[in-house]
């Protein structure tokens, strides 16, 4: 199959050209290296200068072309019909955010090329006052051949009012998040040698519902508990005194920074974006093999399966979650490694060899 991937260049603050990760990079990726022809164009919103040369984990990839929205919008527009024109592709697949979806429709009326619409959130919760866009995406998703969604709850969500086919495509961990000596990790780290260590990772605001967490963080010490809260990333809300923040660490520090931690922390809120998100970091700590505890969200249950009953805490009771990081920390309970990206990627090829067998079919 000739395959054009459309994403922007820095979803989640990452720059796909030097930092490739995700879904972004391992579907791609790995549909290349089954043999099929596959192209990237990346969007820059930020209207770089100079040409950085991609990362060498890009190399299976036929193509890979950055185009700047400004000054001139229209380019990346351009940029997919000539793709369409010149290299006949079977499929556009459409990622990162409700834009590529729209631009990867408007591009699409009158060719032959199929339209893969790929989400891993509820894209309209990013932007909830913009309606004209939200009216765009829907119409997007209305004429796509195939959705694929990071889970079954946005899955049915995406596909409420189309006659699109649907395919769930779960979320993984890339493959440096493995198990690793605590200790080994803590020292690396700089942490505390022989503390109730647990772990946040990810933007500390009220959306991820991070109240709870320094709630039940209180209740833990008000029961000789003794915890301290270790936080990664961008923090918009005042912390707890029993807590370090690491603040930006570098991306190869993530694996040790969760297997430091005794126990790890994923909460949510059941909000339109709560309701359909798939976590990373719930991926990557199950990949790491650590004890966690997740708020108890359609997607993390979906997630987390059978083993969810022992680790999870139902949205906003501090109490709960203090009970059940306790019960983590001291006698932890562990939870089913997910699949990987390369079965996740086979899985992907597998629906849009399916849905381009049933269209030939049907024609």
């Amino acid at each position: 199959m000739r395959l054009l991937f459309l994403a922007k260049r820095r979803p989640q603050q990452r720059d796909l050209l030097t930092r490739p990760y995700g879904r972004f990079h391992y579907l791609p990726i790995e549909l290349a290296r089954r043999g099929h022809d596959v192209s990237i164009l990346l969007l820059d919103y930020q209207h770089s200068t100079g040409q950085l040369e991609a990362s060498e984990q890009w190399s299976p990839v036929k193509s890979i072309q950055v185009i700047n929205l400004w000054p001139d919008p229209s380019k990346y527009f351009r940029a997919i019909q000539h793709h369409h024109t010149q290299t006949k592709t079977d499929w556009v697949i459409c990622c990162s955010d409700l834009w590529f979806g729209i631009a990867g429709w408007l591009t699409s009326l009158g060719s032959p090329s199929r339209l893969c619409i790929d989400a891993y959130d509820n894209f309209e919760s990013y932007i909830p006052i913009a309606k004209p866009i939200h009216q765009l995406w829907r119409k997007a998703l209305q004429h796509a051949d195939l959705i694929t969604a990071a889970g079954p709850q946005l899955a049915t969500h995406l596909s409420r009012n189309t006659q699109a086919s649907a395919s769930i495509i779960p979320m993984a961990a890339d493959p440096i998040f493995k198990p690793s000596n605590l200790h080994e990790a803590r020292k690396q780290l700089q942490l505390p040698k022989k503390s109730t260590l647990i772990g946040y990772c990810g933007s500390a605001d009220k959306k991820h519902d991070i109240q709870t967490v320094f709630e039940a963080l209180e209740i833990m010490n008000q029961n000789g508990m003794g915890a301290t809260l270790v936080m990664s990333g961008r923090s918009a809300v005042r912390l707890p005194d029993r807590a370090i923040h690491l603040g930006y660490l570098d991306d190869a520090c993530m694996p040790s920074l969760l297997n430091a931690m005794s126990v790890l922390c994923i909460p949510g809120d059941d909000n339109s974006f709560g309701q359909f998100s798939y976590p990373s970091k719930l991926y990557e700590a199950l990949a790491c093999k650590k004890p966690l505890v997740a708020a108890d969200t359609g997607p993390n249950q979906w997630i987390l399966g059978p083993s969810q009953k022992h680790c999870t805490y139902p949205i906003g009771s501090a109490e709960q979650l203090a009970k059940r990081l306790t019960h983590q920390a001291l006698t932890p309970e562990i939870c089913p490694r997910p699949a990987s990206w390369c079965e996740v990627a086979s899985d992907f090829e597998t629906s849009l060899m399916r849905s381009m067998k049933i269209a030939d079919t049907t024609a």
